[in-house]
């Protein structure tokens, strides 16, 4: 969307929250401060199948293995679906969180359903269940082994990763304004200091690289669970557009936009070659029919 008046948009979104923007991205006027802003929020939505993918995934698993562990403990027979959450130390905060679904629903699968992903970034502190038994089939694939904690802690520390970005997507925030990042670990006590791997972004290009390691990581980590999804996913359009709408070509196309840029059947089939030598994004037009021609970048 180019708006023809910016004005309106701008107040409306209220320059406090955008005034960040023009700094950092260097914004020439306006209407480039609100593509900026605009770009922002696909990044953000490119990046939610994802996240929807691993959360899903891995709580499925979670709740499959941690059935079948303890349903056999206490029935005799595994179960792929138990009430495993009422037999174990979970987290007070944890605790409440299923205690608040339980007051509506009963069954085990409901229950698990209703909780965030915030509910499984800690669930390692859950002392009753030997982890190096159930983790290896929640992670088959895994390459390290997850019975020493070290390595259970750079998954946890990873699930935290992507948590902290689902909330900032969440809550609008600007998805390029990144913290510093931290090594794969957990502090805990008597423990070394987490050292610190690369300082917070400080312009565009080094927060598209950043938004890349953290994409990579979660494919990384949905790979452990079950690389076919993970094979799917890099073969879907979702997985192209996230690649190219994350990069500076990707920006530059939504900085460039024009208001409703339209060419007709006939003259993209004429400009085709100029079309992919540049970077917009253009609607084509057929009569009623309409395709966009979203840019993908260089191979």
């Amino acid at each position: 969307m180019r708006p023809a008046d910016i004005a309106p948009t701008l107040k409306a979104l209220s320059p406090i929250r955008l005034g960040n923007y023009f700094s950092y991205f260097n914004a020439v006027d306006d209407f480039d401060l609100y593509a900026c802003y605009q770009w922002n929020g696909e990044v953000s939505r490119s990046l939610l199948p994802l996240i929807h993918l691993v959360e899903v995934t891995l709580r499925n698993a979670y709740h499959r293995e941690l059935s079948r562990y303890h349903s056999g403990v206490r029935l005799g027979r595994p179960q792929d679906s138990f009430d495993w959450y009422n037999h174990v130390r979970l987290s007070p905060h944890s605790q409440r969180a299923i205690a608040k679904v339980l007051r509506t629903r009963t069954r085990p699968d409901d229950v698990i359903s209703k909780q965030t992903f915030g509910f499984w970034t800690n669930i390692f502190s859950e002392s009753t269940t030997p982890w190096a038994t159930v983790l290896k089939d929640v992670y088959p694939n895994a390459t390290r082994n997850l019975a020493h904690s070290s390595n259970r802690d750079k998954v946890e520390a990873r699930k935290q990763l992507i948590n902290d970005l689902r909330n900032r997507i969440a809550h609008w925030e600007p998805i390029w304004k990144l913290p510093d990042l931290m090594e794969e670990r957990i502090l805990r006590p008597r423990a070394a200091p987490i050292r610190l791997v690369k300082p917070a972004p400080t312009n565009p290009e080094q927060s598209i690289e950043r938004l890349r390691l953290i994409h990579d990581r979660m494919i990384s980590l949905l790979d452990t669970v079950d690389p076919l999804l993970a094979h799917n996913y890099q073969d879907s359009y979702t997985y192209e557009h996230f690649m190219w709408v994350c990069s500076e070509g990707g920006l530059v196309s939504f900085r460039a936009s024009q208001r409703r840029q339209e060419l007709s059947l006939t003259v993209a089939k004429r400009d085709l070659a100029r079309i992919m030598r540049g970077n917009a994004i253009v609607t084509v037009t057929n009569g009623r029919q309409l395709m966009r021609i979203h840019p993908l970048g260089r191979q």
